[in-house]
């Protein structure tokens, strides 16, 4: 048996602007109640931490879209994520960091990667090596190049071959690629074990 639903993409892309008008508006009422008079109430906030976690949905949803390759739309959510978030947590940081990686924007991608080494220091860590090799940034390729080249994930499989588990953006891995060979990885460490 064949189930065909010829009015699916149609229905999908009407639930997605549906949902994107949610989220605007979760961001705006969580704004409203935890920063009156725009600054960060902390009783505010532990009073509605419901709301807050909310906020982690939709950065959730971020890098859901971003590893299935919508960045304009992962980016845009990532973004407005963490402009609403009183004290965003360190992986909310993921899809910006890839984001401005992909864009080029490599003084972003070197801050957020720096911000995301708390949530994942293989990763962080890597692309804070990559990106400030790309923005000529040798002080934090020298301070984050140790970090890589001792991690146990990435000796045991290759650099590129870790963060391919994680980043299914082929263009975006090479990008990657081409920011570690600038800062000096050796290319046999990219691919094996090391």
């Amino acid at each position: 048996m064949t189930l065909v639903l010829t009015d699916l993409p149609d229905l999908l892309d009407l639930a997605g602007a549906e949902a994107w008008a949610l989220v605007a508006e979760l961001q705006a009422a969580v704004a409203a109640r935890v920063r009156p008079g725009g600054r960060l109430d902390r009783a505010a906030l532990d009073a509605e931490q419901h709301a807050a976690h909310g906020l982690a949905w939709a950065a959730a949803y971020a890098e859901t879209l971003a590893r299935g390759g919508e960045w304009e739309q992962a980016a845009a959510e990532a973004r407005s994520t963490l402009l609403a978030a009183p004290f965003p947590p360190a992986w909310y940081y993921g899809v910006s960091m890839l984001d401005a990686y992909r864009r080029s924007d490599w003084n972003v991608a070197v801050e957020d990667a720096i911000a995301y080494t708390a949530a994942n220091r293989d990763v962080g860590a890597a692309l804070a090596v990559a990106a400030g090799a790309m923005a000529g940034r040798q002080d934090v390729v020298e301070q984050y190049l140790r970090t890589v080249l001792a991690s146990e994930r990435f000796k045991h499989g290759g650099i590129l071959t870790r963060l391919a588990m994680r980043i299914t953006d082929p263009e975006l891995l090479g990008a990657i690629g081409d920011g570690l060979t600038l800062a000096g990885v050796p290319q046999a460490d990219m691919h094996g074990p090391f």
